[in-house]
């Protein structure tokens, strides 16, 4: 499992354990409906999911150039055909990654004990148009690793 997978598994674990299921049918079944993926538009209603995005830095030099990573972008997305859901949801997802942001104090958050971060904080939402009746958000964070 890579770095990371290791941050999109942590981040699904935080919100499974945060967020509830407003499907109840889906949740009794036992089905999750937080996946580590982009979701689909074609599956049930709310989903999310967690991808990561890209994050390299390109930096050129006399006859070099190198690409490197400072930091991971992982971005939750929300999908929902109703907008104030969405809304809610969002708000929700950033107070449980904003609890413990304290870099001073590693043992404190969620995301920094397990997953070997030095801070997870989240970046900018951004709200999609509404495509055939189902509106989306995304919540990208930046998550860096703990180098001590």
């Amino acid at each position: 499992m890579t770095d990371v997978d290791v941050i999109k598994e942590k981040a699904k674990e935080v919100m499974v354990e945060g967020l509830d299921d407003p499907n109840t049918r889906r949740a009794d079944k036992g089905k999750t409906w937080i996946k580590t993926k982009y979701p689909s538009l074609d599956g049930s209603k709310p989903v999310i999911g967690v991808s990561e995005q890209p994050s390299t830095v390109e930096v050129a030099g006399v006859n070099r150039k190198h690409d490197f990573k400072m930091f991971e972008t992982i971005r939750v997305t929300i999908m929902h055909t109703d907008r104030s859901y969405n809304n809610k949801v969002v708000k929700e997802i950033i107070n449980l990654f904003s609890e413990d942001t304290d870099v001073d104090q590693p043992d404190d958050s969620k995301m920094r004990g397990d997953a070997g971060l030095q801070y997870f904080i989240p970046t900018q939402v951004t709200p999609v148009p509404e495509d055939d009746g189902v509106y989306v958000h995304h919540i990208d964070f930046e998550a860096k690793h703990d180098t001590r």
